[in-house]
């Protein structure tokens, strides 16, 4: 039996929705791995957590330089 076939017959296209996330507004299901924020409690997805904390924290994504320090 293939997964299909073994989703079908298992009922689990019935996936329950658990909330939505905090950053991409998308359903989280019951089984979906998540961060759940603790300074606020929101939720987002594991996917959705790097864009979520970029933006809470305002950082800036970059390219590494060494800096020259010649005053």
């Amino acid at each position: 039996m293939d997964y299909d076939d073994w989703k079908l017959q298992s009922g689990l296209e019935d996936e329950v929705v658990v909330c939505n996330c905090d950053e991409c507004g998308q359903e989280i299901y019951e089984g979906d791995p998540i961060f759940r924020i603790r300074e606020n409690g929101e939720i987002v997805h594991d996917t959705c957590f790097v864009e979520y904390a970029r933006s809470a924290l305002d950082a800036s994504y970059e390219i590494a330089e060494k800096e020259d320090n010649n005053d």
